[in-house]
Formats: C-alpha cells, sequence, structure tokens
C-alpha cells in the first residue's frame, strides 16, 4: 500500500492543499506566537499584557541577565561525598536571539500591580532553523490543511 501512494492523484487535495505552511513562506514570526501565548492568559481576568516591544537590536540585549547558573554534582570517586559545583548556562548565544519585553497589569482581591517579563526569542536563520545550544530546530507552529465547509 505504502508503496503505491506516490501514484496517488487527488485533485480536491492538490487544490486545498496548504503550500505556504510546508514551505515555511507563510508563517508569522516567532515572537508573535509568543505574543499569541500571552494574549491567552488574558481570558482569566486577572491580567492583561498593557505592553509590549519586540528588541532585534543585539547591542541593546544585556546578555548577562539571561545567565542560568546551577548545582552540578562532581563524583570525586572512592566513596567519598560528591562535591556540588555550581555552574553557568547561556542557553542561546547572543546574536541569535531577538528580546520581547512585556508589561502586564494584575488585579488580584482589588488590588492592582504591575509586572514586567522580559523573554528571549531565537531568531530564524536563512533557511528557517532556530540554533539553540549549537542544533538546529525547526519550529513547525501550526500544520493544517484549508478545507472549505
Amino acid at each position: 500500500m505504502k508503496k503505491f501512494l506516490k501514484y496517488f492523484n487527488n485533485k480536491y487535495a492538490e487544490e486545498h492543499l496548504n503550500r505556504g505552511l510546508k514551505n515555511r513562506t507563510i508563517e508569522e514570526p516567532l515572537y508573535e506566537c509568543v505574543l499569541d501565548v500571552f494574549y491567552s492568559i488574558e481570558n482569566t481576568g486577572f491580567v492583561k499584557l498593557i505592553n509590549w516591544r519586540h528588541i532585534t537590536d543585539e547591542s541593546k540585549i544585556n546578555i548577562s541577565r539571561y545567565i542560568v547558573s546551577r548545582k552540578k554534582k562532581k563524583s570525586t570517586g572512592g566513596g567519598k561525598r560528591s562535591k556540588k559545583k555550581k555552574e553557568k548556562l547561556i542557553n542561546i548565544h547572543y546574536d541569535r536571539c531577538t528580546l520581547l519585553e512585556m508589561t502586564f497589569r494584575c488585579n488580584v482581591h482589588g488590588e492592582v500591580g504591575y509586572k514586567n517579563v522580559s523573554v528571549l526569542v531565537p531568531k530564524a536563520d536563512k533557511d528557517n532553523f532556530f540554533c539553540i545550544k549549537v542544533r538546529r530546530y525547526i519550529c513547525c507552529i501550526s500544520l493544517s490543511i484549508t478545507v472549505p465547509m
């Protein structure tokens, strides 16, 4: 059966197949998808996204704010206790990311507070791949066929 699928021709599927999704020509930028996620939080009624700013200039991004430190166990061997060593990690190189700054208004029990959130968003290269920790990833946001009702 699988051997004969390449010979299958369906005119209806050919007319309604969304080729732009396959070629990644109609995809919106990744930061807009991240914004949609944060806009969906507004459905709770307690949080509202007031303002956002997308920074693409690498000189304005302070990458030292996004260094994560974690404790890594180091075995000493010979049945001794393992020592914990702090290790600093940067998940993405500064020239492969953009910055998305957002301001939220939170309303809890009648009290209003404001919170600023900054998120590093990977930049797509010329082949629409994202490079994180020297590996290339492809982002599949939506895969669908447009079918008229």
